[in-house]
């Protein structure tokens, strides 16, 4: 579909914004930028400015930032010493290439504040807009326009307190009082079992009496949305590492990882929805891509940290060929990942089970 498209600026911003960390900061701390290219391969176009080449490869698939002496083993002109990656202290090459995932952090937070300064946040209240026909709450006598104050005499502040109060009943009858006219009137519903996913992909049962409420969105003043940013970039990162755990101990399945291609099928969906989805999307990748660079993998920002945290243990660089043999392990590693998830990319596509597929 033509939506697809959409990915193409989305993975852009996101490996601009990472690359632009590692470039900023080399050039803060001192460190020659000689490329700094968005894709792999050769190079299509760009400007040099200075001894810095800004271009586009070919290969849209990455990006990268070149320094001058990068490779500690490589020959190097005496005179670059002063502005060489390997010639600076280890606090500043950690720095350097700890600040490509920060400023996808930072971008989320950006995002978030754009969102919450623009758009509006959702401000869920407690009145009902939908009351689903034949469910437990219509049987009961509820109506769209009710105002639920309480459940099982609990007072409803917040519309997430609903849901929690009927499920902790465990499918006994409870009472909800409701608003109406300037009126309370109260009704003993019985929750129906069902069957879902939450956040995470994993089967859950919840009681649902078949209401939902009005979403009003509020656009937040700068530093209630300088908050929000925060908290969600935050909360999105655990959310992230809970992920993950799950995986690992494999209460998610293996084959709920995606790739490129539901990268591309979800920001098309998200695009089709508005900005503010799209952004929103955005955002969420770049915790993501944030948090998977700093993995302690070579070959990953996260492995090149953790080779120069043991140089400054070791007050010694560790040997080419250690360098060598761990770049290699992590470079298949990371081949072995790429197509176990393309795989799991392609079936979902032909099961018609990915986001804006019909199946």
């Amino acid at each position: 579909m033509w939506y697809y498209a959409t990915v193409i600026p989305l993975l852009g911003a996101l490996i601009f914004f990472h690359e632009l960390g590692h470039f900023l900061a080399a050039r803060l701390l001192g460190v020659g930028v000689e490329t700094f290219s968005l894709g792999f391969g050769p190079r299509l176009f760009g400007k040099k400015s200075g001894m810095t080449d800004y271009r586009v490869s070919a290969v849209p698939l990455g990006g990268y930032v070149k320094m001058v002496g990068e490779d500690p083993d490589s020959d190097e002109e005496p005179e670059d010493t002063s502005i060489s990656f390997s010639h600076k202290p280890v606090w500043k090459r950690i720095t350097i290439v700890a600040a490509g995932p920060v400023f996808n952090f930072l971008l989320a937070v950006v995002i978030f504040f754009t969102i919450g300064f623009f758009s509006g946040v959702d401000h869920t209240t407690n009145i009902l807009d939908r009351v689903v026909e034949d469910s437990p709450a219509a049987q009961a006598g509820m109506l769209e326009g009710d105002e639920v104050l309480s459940v099982n005499g609990i007072a409803i502040e917040n519309f997430r307190q609903v849901s929690a109060e009927i499920n902790k009943n465990s499918g006994e009858p409870v009472n909800i009082v409701v608003g109406r006219n300037g009126e309370e009137l109260s009704f003993t519903v019985i929750p129906k079992e069902t069957e879902g996913k939450n956040a995470f992909g994993e089967d859950v049962k919840a009681y649902k009496v078949g209401i939902s409420n009005r979403v009003d969105f509020v656009p937040y003043e700068p530093i209630n949305s300088a908050v929000y940013a925060v908290e969600q970039t935050w909360f999105f990162v655990k959310f992230t590492f809970q992920a993950l755990f799950k995986f690992v101990d494999r209460s998610i399945p293996l084959d709920n990882l995606g790739g490129v291609i539901l990268i591309t099928q979800v920001s098309g969906v998200a695009a089709e929805a508005g900005l503010t989805s799209f952004l929103f999307i955005m955002a969420l990748l770049s915790v993501n891509l944030g948090i998977i660079n700093l993995f302690p993998v070579p070959i990953l920002d996260g492995g090149h940290i953790l080779f120069f945290a043991i140089e400054g243990i070791m007050r010694k660089p560790l040997s080419l060929r250690v360098r060598e043999v761990a770049m290699q392990v992590g470079l298949a590693a990371l081949i072995f990942l790429m197509i176990m998830v393309f795989y799991f990319d392609i079936a979902r596509t032909v099961a018609g089970k990915a986001p804006g597929v019909t199946g």
